[in-house]
Parts: C-alpha cells; structure tokens; sequence
C-alpha cells in the first residue's frame, strides 16, 4: 500500500512525490546516440549492511555499446568484452546494471547469462556472457550482441 489522500488537495499538497525512470529504445544498427540520465535523482543507500544515505540526489546514467571487440575466454565457456562507462561520470558507482541484447533477437533464442567483473580503472568493467550453447565471440559481433547498462551512482 501506498499513501492514500484525504481527497480534497492537490498531490503537492498531500506531499505526493513521484520518482520516474525512462529508457530509450536501442538505437538502429549504425546510429550513434549518447549516453544519458533518464531518471530523477533516486536516493542512494551506503549498502551492505550500512543503511544510511550515501545521496539524496543520485544520478541512473543509461547507454549502450557498439558490437566489436568481443573476446573468447580462455576456458572456453564464455566470452567476455570490456566495456567503457566513462561515458557516464559518476562519481562512486553503487549499482551497475547490465543486459546483452541483439538487433535481431538471437541473444534472447541462445539463452544464458551474464555478469561482470570490476577491473583497476573505475570506467572499465569486463562483461562475460555465458551462452548455453557453443558460441564463439566472432558470433557476438556478426549478430550485433551490445551491451546495454545503466550506472547508478552520485
């Protein structure tokens, strides 16, 4: 449940306030488009088991990559490729979140998983997909796998 109003006032009056986020659709295959900042300032906790406010002004940073440059792994298992979230400068990262999608839908049909991995530069992180059938990484360019994220930050 939420607030419920006495009826009578406006939203404002009722002390209603309204946290939105938006995502844009990917862009065509060969558009460029920027990074943005489709949400309104969310409010960020320490984490962990520290529930203090980090921000009260927080900042979700939205962008995608292009579809080069992705790596077998050496176990064979996964592939993986570096992505660069400098792009979107924030300041102390609390939240990453990640997809990989396909212009044509393949990522969907092969199944899997992904996840990442922090590296020593703060704007890279490496992302590893692991697909549920034998797949190597010069697939992940031909069927135009991206990476999507969003970073949450102040």
């Amino acid at each position: 449940g939420g607030r419920r109003g006495s009826g009578g006032g406006t939203a404002q009056a009722e002390g209603f306030r309204v946290q939105w986020c938006g995502l844009k659709p990917l862009p065509p295959v060969g558009e460029a488009a920027a990074a943005g900042y489709p949400c309104t300032a969310p409010k960020l906790l320490v984490g962990g088991t520290n529930q203090n406010t980090y921000s009260n002004s927080g900042n979700i940073c939205c962008d995608a990559t292009d579809s080069s440059n992705w790596h077998d792994d050496s176990d064979g298992v996964r592939i993986w490729k570096r992505v660069d979230l400098s792009k979107c400068p924030l300041r102390g990262v609390r939240v990453l979140l990640t997809t990989v999608v396909s212009s044509d839908g393949s990522v969907q049909k092969m199944g899997g998983a992904s996840s990442y991995a922090n590296t020593a530069d703060p704007n890279i992180v490496i992302l590893y997909l692991f697909p549920t059938i034998s797949f190597r990484a010069y697939s992940a360019d031909r069927f135009d796998f991206r990476v999507q994220y969003c970073a949450i930050g102040a």
